[in-house]
Order: C-alpha cells, then structure tokens, then sequence
C-alpha cells in the first residue's frame, strides 16, 4: 500500500473545490480527490493525518469547510494517522542504539498523534473506540472544545522553533550557519526531547546515546529536521515566520510516505535535503497538484 501525505493547504482547497465556495476553481483538485478515493477503497493508497492537520483543521473558521476537511481526512485516512514526531523519533534512536529494538512503525491510531501527556488514557480509548472515518472530526472538534488541549504542546514547539531561529539569524550573514553549526542548534533544542525520551525508555545514558548515534542519516525523523532547517538558515533572504513550526511539522512524516505534496517552497527545500540524506527509498515531493493526479494514475491505473 502506498503512502500520501497532502499538506493542510492542499486538503483545505480540495474541500473547498467540492463545496464550490471560494472564488479560484481548481478542477484537479476534485479529480485528485477522487481518484484517491478509489485507490484507498481498493486498499491501494492510504492518506493518513498528522497532528498538524488536527490543529489546523480545528483552527479554520468557516465551519463548512471544516466539515468538509472532517469527511475527506475521514475518508482518506480510513483512521490512520502519524505518530506524534517525537515517539517516532525516540523509537529510531532506540533502534539505533538498543540490539533488538523493535522496528519502527510510524502509523497509529488517532490520538497517537498527539504527545503522549497531552490526553488521558481514558480519552484516548474513546477516540479508538470511534469508527474509523469518524476519528479524525472528533479529534479536531474534541480541540475546538477543549483550549486546554490544543494549546499543551503546539506553543511550546513554536517557541522552541522560533528560538532557534533569532539564534541562527543572529549568525553573521556573510557566513551563515553550516551544516555541523545548524545540527548543534537543532540538536540543542529539537533533537534533546527524543534522546531525553530513548534515554528514559532504555535506561542507557543520554551522553551515551548521543555518542552511538554519530550522524543522524540512521534516524530518518531527525536527520530530516536537522538538514531542512540547515538549509533554511542559509538562505539569508528569509525571515522566519511562527507559521514555519508548522511547515515543519508535516515534512517530519515525509521519511515514511511514498508521495508528498506540499507548497512550493517547503517541496524545493524538502527535495534538496533528501538528495543529502543517505536513507533509502526517498518519497516523491511536489507543490504541483497536476503531479500527484499524474502519479496516482500512472502508478494505479484503471483496470
């Protein structure tokens, strides 16, 4: 089964294209949609969500279009979703430095996407109680509803985030940060939580961890972070924004998908940090939504 992952964005404008609201139409968009529909009933293609797409589906204004995302995430993600990034990650470490780890799955179910203190024990049977195409909706209302849980562990990322940005930025711009500079920035303030976590759940030392790891091209979650945000502090032109945590946080799933579609900028910096990372097999990434409709059909055709 083949994996794709559709930037918040992408979603949005497909829900917007069924309801006909808007003033840009964008046909493909309904075309793409479904066809995956087809592909993921035929147990082809799965589309699964991410705790971004749950905060930023809960954050939309127009309650139409809101349901709209709640059935599409529903249908696409036949209740799939991805792990939250750093249980993902702690587990790559893990399998990295602990002989017998078991292998890392990146997918679960509904509130395994969220950090594992933000919810109860008891709120999270109740989403995995839900029906499958039902979970992704009741995870981004059960935000609506509840402040306190949609703001536990998303300010605190922006801020780490942001933080890390001013200090890079602060860098001399005739000599922007390398890559060796950028990874000790993003080890200092990212990378620490899901070594902290291995260290916890193994009991093997964080030091010693950090040491067995050496590179990161074996810890596909990280690694991808370190190298997009290396590359991001080089190009002196941009100014950070808050909304760029976000940006981030869906290519974090791109090491495990087969396909990604994102924006255009977030596409070119994902593909160049790939070609630099060693781990195998790379996903395809593109902005151009024509590419994804031709993806689909070529690599699924009609029988």
């Amino acid at each position: 089964m083949r994996i794709v992952y559709l930037d918040q964005s992408h979603i949005s404008r497909m829900a917007k294209e069924r309801l006909q609201v808007g003033t840009r139409r964008e046909p493909n968009y309904c075309a793409i949609l479904k066809e995956m529909e087809r592909l993921v009933a035929a147990g082809e293609v799965i589309c699964p969500y991410s705790f971004w797409h749950v905060m930023e589906t809960a954050g939309h204004d127009n309650e139409q279009v809101r349901n709209e995302v709640y059935s599409i995430m529903g249908v696409l993600s036949v209740g799939s979703c991805f792990r939250w990034p750093e249980d993902v990650a702690a587990d790559e470490i893990k399998h990295v430095v602990k002989a017998g780890a078991d292998q890392v799955v990146p997918l679960g179910t509904a509130a395994d996407c969220f950090p594992a203190e933000v919810l109860t024990p008891e709120t999270r049977s109740y989403f995995r109680d839900l029906g499958p195409t039902q979970r992704f909706g009741a995870l981004a209302q059960g935000v609506r509803e509840a402040p306190d849980i949609r703001w536990t562990a998303l300010p605190d990322f922006k801020t780490k985030n942001m933080a890390l940005e001013r200090k890079a930025a602060s860098v001399s711009k005739a000599a922007p940060p390398t890559r060796g500079e950028a990874g000790i920035l993003v080890r200092a303030g990212v990378i620490a939580a899901a070594v902290e976590r291995c260290a916890r759940d193994t009991g093997i030392g964080s030091d010693e961890i950090a040491k067995q790891l050496g590179n990161l091209d074996r810890v596909p979650t990280l690694a991808l972070l370190a190298e997009v945000l290396a590359q991001r502090w080089r190009d002196v032109q941009r100014i950070p924004q808050i909304g760029d945590a976000v940006d981030l946080g869906h290519l974090v799933a791109a090491p495990y998908c087969d396909f990604v579609l994102t924006e255009r900028y977030v596409a070119a910096l994902a593909r160049g940090t790939f070609e630099r990372l060693a781990f195998e097999p790379k996903p395809t990434i593109v902005s151009d939504v024509s590419e994804l409709l031709d993806w689909l059909t070529a690599s699924h055709p009609r029988a």
